[in-house]
């Protein structure tokens, strides 16, 4: 009953950060951003109608709250329903996974549309002279060494733990696949660090100190969640091999909600350069005169 208790309420903290607190905070931001940096000031900011950024804002409120009390329909069922037995660990961990990509769905359809959003800014980009910072990008400017140190000892660690724990020969250890796995992952994240540094811009007039801040956010995060996948990994088979695997469940909940709270970090918009989007102002020869 400890173990059911404990499960029911790291799943609903799960619930109530990814699919409440996150979007909330998300969706104010957006509101913020409306009221603040109106189309009538900062027309290059909407190349769609403020109307289309009203919908996409509602949109991504509904489809959270409908997954917010769907979640706790879930929790309801799970909490009163499964019994206390070996299956039920296996059940609450397909639950934990399943529901945490679900909650991600709606913040993955508003990046879609953020992406479209900046597609059209670009069809709309009308100059015909363009500046740009000629500074070379390196990979130090967006991480210091200290964290990609600790990226690396953690890798490292990981491959020898796996070399270490095969000579047990548990009938159920995956081995070198475990290896496998995790450095596809982390070439994954290198991959997306690498378009991030030296891929096109996707705002044409996203300003060169806030296009690296972004750059380095996102490498950041990335650096963190090869972190604290590699570390999970590893508990992952500790708690297979000493018979704790009834606490499964509840650290992947954990584990989750940390690449939430990474995954949702984002620049804060006082930061911004929002004078880049302005009108920009008609040369003298262009003026019309009335009489």
């Amino acid at each position: 009953m400890e173990t059911k208790f404990l499960f029911s309420l790291t799943f609903l903290s799960q619930i109530i950060l990814i699919s409440f607190y996150f979007p909330r905070k998300l969706a104010n931001g957006i509101q913020y951003l409306m009221e603040t940096y109106p189309p009538s000031k900062f027309p290059k900011l909407y190349p769609k109608s403020i109307d289309y950024l009203k919908i996409k804002q509602r949109n991504y409120k509904i489809y959270n709250l409908i997954i917010l009390v769907l979640g706790l329909v879930i929790l309801g069922i799970v909490f009163i329903n499964f019994p206390e037995d070996s299956q039920r660990q296996r059940w609450e961990q397909a639950i934990v996974l399943a529901f945490f990509m679900l909650q991600f769905l709606p913040l993955l359809i508003l990046e879609i549309s953020s992406f479209n959003i900046f597609r059209h800014m670009r069809k709309t980009d009308s100059r015909t002279t363009r500046k740009a910072v000629l500074q070379p990008r390196r990979f130090f400017d967006f991480i210091s060494p200290i964290l990609l140190g600790v990226v690396i000892f953690v890798y490292v660690t990981f491959v020898v733990f796996i070399f270490y724990f095969k000579r047990f020969d548990y009938p159920w250890f995956g081995g070198n696949l475990n290896i496998v796995i995790i450095t596809g992952a982390n070439l994954f994240f290198s991959g997306i660090a690498a378009w991030n540094m030296f891929g096109k811009k996707l705002d044409p007039y996203q300003s060169h100190e806030d296009r690296r801040r972004q750059i380095s956010l996102v490498v950041k995060q990335l650096a963190f969640i090869s972190i604290g996948m590699t570390l999970y990994g590893i508990f992952s088979i500790l708690a297979h091999a000493f018979e704790i695997r009834y606490l499964g469940s509840i650290f992947m909940s954990i584990y989750y909600q940390l690449i939430a709270v990474v995954s949702f970090q984002a620049i804060q918009i006082k930061d911004i350069n929002f004078e880049v989007y302005k009108e920009e102002p008609q040369k003298p020869e262009e003026i019309s005169i009335i009489n």
